[in-house]
């Protein structure tokens, strides 16, 4: 193998599953205690909420039959918001629980697109939008592209928030939060979010 290779991960965490997909090449550098060859390291994060977490890593698919994998902790970090550059044509949400107010973007049938220079991890906060026809549990799909490439989507199964409602649709009722992230390298970078 010595062209560039994507492998993917699956993250079970609480009864729910997340593909991360990853894209590597030969590394010039890295070589393991039988002379094998590795691929150069990509990671991606998880923010772990206070108590204990229980998260299963499977390999899904990779042009390989293994992947090294290594873990290590990092102190959370004060958050920047970030607006996509189309902000003024997308309807924004206004959400509040518990007091607190959070602003959100309405991804529909056109892709949200955010520009940014790397390196940085971003966070993607979502929630799915209940109309007053969908009960129970819904499952939902966050797609993300680069260059029409897709490099990451989120899978997400979600119930009703029974404490969030939005300030300015109060027709339509917000899922809990979930939250995925993405490992941004560095460069300039404009990427798509699409819903499916």
């Amino acid at each position: 193998m010595n062209e560039k290779a994507i492998y993917k991960i699956v993250l079970g965490v609480q009864g729910e599953e997340r593909i991360i997909a990853l894209e590597t090449e030969k590394s010039a550098s890295a070589i393991g205690p039988k002379n094998q060859a590795f691929g150069k390291w990509r990671s991606f994060f998880i923010e772990v909420p206070k108590g204990v977490n229980r998260y299963k890593f499977s390999l899904w698919q990779a042009a390989s039959d293994t992947v090294a994998i290594r873990f290590s902790l990092e102190k959370p970090k004060e958050w920047k918001s970030l607006k996509p550059g189309q902000a003024a044509a997308l309807s924004s949400l206004i959400a509040e629980e518990s007091g607190k107010v959070t602003d959100y973007y309405e991804l529909g049938n056109e892709p949200i697109k955010l520009e940014f220079e790397g390196p940085l991890r971003l966070k993607v906060a979502v929630r799915l939008n209940y109309d007053v026809t969908m009960e129970g549990a819904q499952k939902f799909t966050v797609v993300i592209s680069e260059n029409n490439k897709e490099i990451q989507q989120a899978t997400f199964r979600v119930n009703k928030s029974e404490t969030t409602v939005y300030r300015n649709k109060t027709e339509v009722v917000p899922s809990i939060e979930r939250a995925f992230y993405l490992q941004i390298p560095t460069g300039k970078h404009q990427l798509e979010f699409r819903l499916t």
